[in-house]
């Protein structure tokens, strides 16, 4: 008696299990899911297994419904990148000047009085005229009376100096074209 008092209980809390776990209170046909037998045990062994599972293991799922939902999809795995975007670079040192590039002579050019002089294309930090421009640019101006110590030439602003080994500058945008005394 003892035995079947035992089985019993374990019948009943077998089918609570099973209720829990997956049958709900929908309308839909669970004919497939687990069912319980009774076992009689044989031997004194076998005594503490009363019930034994029975059921297909390789019924089909229930398809998604509003009782049955899919399972959702995984999240994207996001990555952090360690070093830190690159921002405005700052520095207490001084900003370094451009090269400077070389000076260069360009030949020699004869004034309007019959002189000659020679014509640099001057290297700065802007960079240097071409020797072709140069020539152009210098001809121009000592060919040309002026009534003033300062003339436009060819786009070029150019002066009279002070200075007896470069009597004459011109400039524009930063280029300067010397004309020596020869």
């Amino acid at each position: 008696m003892r035995t079947i008092r035992l089985a019993a209980s374990a019948v009943a809390a077998l089918a609570v299990v099973a209720g829990l776990s997956g049958c709900d209170k929908d309308e839909e046909d669970h004919s497939a899911h687990t069912s319980s037998t009774i076992a009689t045990p044989t031997t004194a062994a076998a005594s503490s297994t009363a019930t034994k599972l029975t059921g297909s293991s390789a019924a089909p799922l229930p398809p998604p419904s509003p009782t049955h939902p899919p399972h959702p999809a995984p999240s994207p795995i996001s990555t952090v990148d360690p070093t830190p975007p690159p921002g405005p670079v700052t520095s207490t040192a001084p900003p370094v000047p451009p090269p400077v590039v070389d000076d260069v002579n360009c030949g020699p050019v004869t004034d309007a009085g019959g002189a000659t002089r020679t014509v640099i294309a001057v290297g700065t930090a802007d960079g240097r005229p071409g020797c072709t421009e140069a020539i152009n640019v210098a001809t121009a101006y000592v060919t040309t009376i002026a009534p003033s110590d300062s003339v436009v030439v060819l786009g070029w602003q150019c002066n009279s100096q002070p200075d007896t080994q470069v009597p004459q500058v011109c400039s524009k945008d930063g280029l300067v074209i010397a004309l020596r005394a020869s």
